[in-house]
């Protein structure tokens, strides 16, 4: 079973991700920002009906100031790359959380490059994903260790499934308070 697991997770970890130079250059309207999107993020759909960004998540997004407004209806490379961050933060963090997290981007006067955070931010992903990888495999080990032969395979797998929303829940817990302690109150932002 330990193999399927690991066969599963490659297969989730098998994308590749929006890399700077795949970002256009020139500046796209609403329905150019959403087909992009859809086509470049369609590998972290769970189905065929999930929608990865719609013109009301944007138009939200805008309003909420998580993104500079568009200029003459149309939205720059910088706001495709907020667009992106703003996509993976909030499979975990509320849209509040993320505000506090990037705003320090979208009203920073101290000349925020996106491009060389953009850049890093995918060196992190690609990190997350290998650590992700030594991680499940630990806690395969760890259930095999303490697996008696009395355990169902579907024990196992909830098991495996707790063990992985546990840690999932330590993780945002921990970006919660960072984002707490560094982002929300306007005189500890660095």
């Amino acid at each position: 079973m330990n193999d399927e697991i690991l066969e599963l997770a490659k297969q989730i970890l098998d994308y590749t991700p929006i890399k700077n130079h795949e970002i256009p250059d020139i500046d796209l309207y609403m329905d150019q920002v959403t087909s992009f999107m859809e086509n470049k993020l369609k590998a972290f759909k769970r189905s065929d009906d999930d929608i990865i960004l719609t013109k009301t998540m944007i138009n939200n997004y805008t309003k909420n100031k998580l993104i500079a407004p568009p200029i003459k209806k149309k939205y720059s490379k910088e706001n495709m790359m907020m667009l992106i961050f703003i996509y993976h933060l909030k499979q975990t963090l509320s849209i509040g959380d993320i505000g506090d997290l990037l705003n320090f981007m979208v009203s920073s006067t101290d000349g925020i490059n996106i491009d060389d955070l953009y850049d890093k931010f995918l060196l992190a992903q690609k990190n997350s994903s290998a650590s992700f990888i030594k991680g499940l495999d630990d806690k395969l080990n760890f259930l095999d260790k303490t697996n008696t032969e009395d355990k169902t395979k579907n024990e196992q797998l909830f098991l495996l499934i707790s063990e992985l929303i546990l840690s999932a829940n330590i993780q945002k817990r921990m970006a919660e308070k960072i984002i707490d302690c560094y982002f929300k109150d306007s005189d500890n932002k660095k």
